[in-house]
């Protein structure tokens, strides 16, 4: 079985028999980060050609924990996935407008070596304790005080201000300058500036939604990604995300809904 390990920053992909093996597997590739860190497993299968994560792991004080079930992970059924995870397929590099790459760190953050290829000119953003080369903004809008629980390193962005990167953080961000204040995660803050600068092709590798906040972060996102398609703009989200995963109104059973509801 094939298994993605990350921790964020570092994704392994390690063939083994079960959850556990998969994470020591990867601990070899990994390290410490491990432990200090924390890192996800997610189980994946090819379905119809379609990498698809059926079971979703965390490595917890060196052991696999269970993180979802298997009815509430990526599902193939197709009553409940987002079958057009881009404005147009992820092979066509149809370049309309300013084009940006909104680099994060979730499973599918291996494609942003695609969309660099297909779209050379496309600004690249970067996230948190990102360091990726060629970034020309960095997004770090938590409040060190606030988020303690975070590692302190990544709050030091002289490195990145000696290559002249614009950084945004929580005090100079422009609340006032776009559309609208509706912001639950760092990907809305990226996508407002795409949004309120005229961006037209935007590229979110890495931006999965896969973790225990996405209940609090999904719906925002939903709103910046329908407002940038609304006005015809090309919306590569990745394609393992969350984002757009649902029951089609009329098209289900209450055990359907029962099911993905968690009831």
């Amino acid at each position: 079985m094939l298994y993605l390990i990350t921790t964020g920053p570092i994704t392994v992909r390690k063939e083994a028999n079960d959850a556990a093996a998969a994470f020591d597997l990867a601990r070899n590739d990994i390290g410490e980060e491990m432990e200090t860190i924390g890192a996800m497993g997610f189980r994946v299968e090819y379905i119809d050609g379609d990498e698809t994560v059926v079971e979703t792991w965390k490595y917890h004080n060196g052991q696999a924990v269970r993180e979802l079930p298997p009815d509430r992970c990526w599902h193939p059924d197709m009553l409940y996935v987002d079958d057009m995870p881009s404005s147009i397929p992820l092979d066509a590099p149809i370049v309309k407008g300013k084009a940006v790459i909104m680099l994060g760190y979730g499973v599918s953050r291996p494609l942003h070596m695609r969309f660099r290829k297909n779209y050379p000119q496309a600004e690249l953003w970067t996230l948190n304790q990102d360091r990726m080369d060629g970034a020309v903004r960095h997004f770090q809008i938590h409040d060190p005080e606030v988020r303690s629980d975070m590692v302190p390193e990544q709050f030091n962005m002289d490195d990145l201000r000696e290559k002249n990167v614009k950084i945004y953080d929580y005090l100079n961000f422009p609340y006032n300058d776009i559309r609208r204040n509706y912001l639950c995660s760092t990907a809305d803050y990226m996508l407002a500036i795409a949004d309120m600068e005229g961006f037209e092709t935007i590229c979110m590798p890495g931006l999965d939604f896969g973790g225990m906040r996405r209940p609090v972060e999904l719906h925002s996102a939903r709103f910046w990604v329908g407002i940038l398609e609304g006005k015809g703009c090309i919306v590569h989200r990745s394609p393992m995300s969350l984002m757009f995963r649902h029951l089609t109104y009329g098209l289900y059973s209450i055990e359907d809904l029962n099911k993905v509801e968690g009831n």
